[in-house]
Order: structure tokens, then sequence, then C-alpha cells
């Protein structure tokens, strides 16, 4: 595989989480979203 494009990059992705609301959020989904986020930190190209 030979670069073509070195300079191009992908342009920002959004990506938001949409949950009911609660008056506390549960254990659950806390969790799920700390995992989540933690995640796509290790991924290239998303910006926190």
């Amino acid at each position: 595989v030979v670069p073509v494009l070195e300079d191009w990059k992908l342009p920002p992705l959004w990506l938001s989480l949409f949950y009911p609301p609660y008056e506390a959020l549960p254990p659950l989904v806390a969790t799920f979203t700390e995992f989540f986020e933690a995640y796509l930190q290790d991924l290239d190209g998303f910006d926190f």
C-alpha cells in the first residue's frame, strides 16, 4: 500500500451518546459513558 494523499485528513467526526433524562445517572450508564470515552481517546481522529 502506497499513500497517495498524505496531506489529506478526514474532517472532525462528531459523536454523541443519548440516554433518557434521570435525576441521578444510573451507575451502568455512567460506567459505559466513561469506558466509551476512554476507548475513543485511544483511537486516532478523535479529539476531546
